[in-house]
């Protein structure tokens, strides 16, 4: 059993190391925007990076994760004929369940419809988050 001092000494030491942790995120998220804008400059979507051999060194790219908005899809449910829907789409079956649309089946449907689907689709696409794709690939 830990004594009242140990305690107040891992307590101190804890409060320490949230204190560090709290510098560090801090740093690489300075960091993270100086890629992002250094990314966005170059109107790319990585840095390219390379040494004297013109090896690539590091990985280094933006990572972006989507999301669709199902309440914008339900257009399609005019445009889609039956076959259509049973492909992407899983019609409401309880009293408090939505319809619910299967993403990449949607978009891969729209695709081939036309008329439009595939506009009405892109509308719905909402970015979620953007993180950096880091890791080293020529040992250091």
């Amino acid at each position: 059993m830990l004594s009242q001092e140990e305690i107040h000494k891992l307590l101190e030491d804890y409060e320490k190391a949230l204190a560090k942790c709290a510098e560090q995120d801090q740093e690489k998220g300075h960091l993270e925007m100086q890629i992002f804008q250094a990314i966005d400059d170059r109107g790319g979507t990585a840095l390219p990076n390379a040494n004297e051999n013109g090896e690539q060194i590091w990985v280094c790219e933006r990572d972006e994760t989507y999301t669709y908005d199902q309440e914008r899809f339900q257009p399609l449910l005019e445009k889609f004929n039956t076959a259509e829907l049973n492909a992407c789409y899983i019609p409401p079956h309880d009293e408090p369940v939505p319809g619910k649309w299967v993403t990449a089946k949607v978009k891969s449907v729209a695709s081939k419809h036309g008329d439009g689907a595939e506009e009405i689709v892109a509308e719905a696409k909402q970015l979620k988050a953007i993180k950096l794709k880091f890791q080293r690939v020529l040992p250091a």
